[in-house]
This record gives structure tokens, C-alpha cells and sequence, in this order.
């Protein structure tokens, strides 16, 4: 992805950056789709597993350990060889722009997305959740041991970690191509 408007404005990402990018939407579905699939627990009837605990505090959990996992460690797309490609590693070393893009994944405007996201994400799927423990309500369990737990909130967890990211990732990039513009204006 490069800007055509001045030579001196293009940002090089990599391909799985960009495919993220452009399929926000997609992502965004799947997402809150499979974190309430993983949440709500195993489909067969003699596996059922409705854990109102789950239900009603799986949403607030793994929204609030996605947002912790993405605070506590910054995204640069830059650093890893298994989101890279070779010639990107290190490029915000040598690239201007893509320094002031690792610069925005690091920024208080990106930590407020990912705060943000997180807290959207959890509305939404509480309200989804509610409407499952409304509707098992007579077969709802409220144990602390639950043979789902781990599974329930470790995808669940992942699947918001994806949303979180996918919005930061958009958000990055939509505001570099925001300055970059302005700058080409001035």
C-alpha cells in the first residue's frame, strides 16, 4: 500500500496488515460471531454446557484481557518474522514512514481504540450472552467448575484480542494516511 501523491509519503506494509485492513468488516462479524460461539460452549445436547457465570461475566473477562494483552504489548509490524515479510523486518529503523507508523500503534490515540473496542465489544456481547442465559435460563448452571471454562474464555479472549486488533490496525493506518495527506496539502 503507497501514496501516489508525493513519493515522499508511501508506507509499506505487510500483506497480512493490508488483508486486515481491508476486511475490517469481516473481521469485526467473526469476531463477536465466534467470541459469543466459544462463550455460549459445546453445541450437542449431551455435551451442553450453559455456565451462567460464563455467560454473564465471559464478555467483561475477555474484552478486559484482550485490551490488558494489547496495553501491555504495542503491535509493531515490523518486528516479526512471522507477520513480515523479510524485506519489512526492521523497516521502521531505516523508513521514515514507517516509524511514524509503529509511532502511532504506540500512541494514547491508539491505547483509546483499543479501550474503546475492548468496551464495545463487551456491550455486545453481554447483550448476546444475556440473550442466551434468558433463553436457557431453567437449564443454566452457576458453578465455579465448569468443563468449558478454559475453553470458553481462552477462545473467547483470542476471538476479541482479533477484533481489538483489527481496529487498531485501521484506525493506524487510516490516521497515517490522514497526516500524509495534510502534509501533501500544506
Amino acid at each position: 500500500m503507497t501514496s501516489h501523491a508525493h513519493p515522499r509519503h508511501r508506507l509499506l506494509i505487510p500483506f497480512r496488515m493490508q488483508l486486515l485492513y481491508h476486511s475490517r468488516g469481516f473481521y469485526t462479524g467473526f469476531s463477536i460471531v465466534m467470541a459469543a460461539f466459544f462463550l455460549y460452549g459445546p453445541i450437542p445436547a449431551r455435551a451442553a454446557d450453559h455456565n451462567g457465570l460464563r455467560y454473564l461475566f465471559g464478555p467483561t473477562v475477555c474484552s478486559l484481557l484482550a485490551a490488558l494483552i494489547l496495553l501491555a504489548l504495542p503491535f509493531n509490524p515490523y518486528r516479526s518474522r512471522m507477520q513480515s515479510e523479510r524485506n519489512l523486518i526492521g523497516l521502521d529503523e531505516r523508513d521514515e514512514s514507517a516509524r511514524r507508523l509503529v509511532e502511532l500503534l504506540r500512541s494514547d490515540g491508539c491505547q483509546r481504540v483499543i479501550v474503546h473496542t475492548a468496551l464495545k465489544a463487551a456491550l455486545t456481547l453481554s447483550a448476546i450472552m444475556a440473550g442466551f442465559a434468558f433463553w436457557f435460563r431453567a437449564s443454566l448452571t452457576w458453578t465455579l467448575r465448569s468443563p468449558w471454562a478454559l475453553w470458553g474464555f481462552g477462545a473467547g479472549t483470542l476471538m476479541v484480542w482479533i477484533l481489538i486488533k483489527v481496529q487498531v490496525i485501521h484506525w493506524a493506518i487510516t490516521t497515517w494516511w490522514q497526516e500524509a495527506e495534510s502534509s501533501n496539502a500544506a
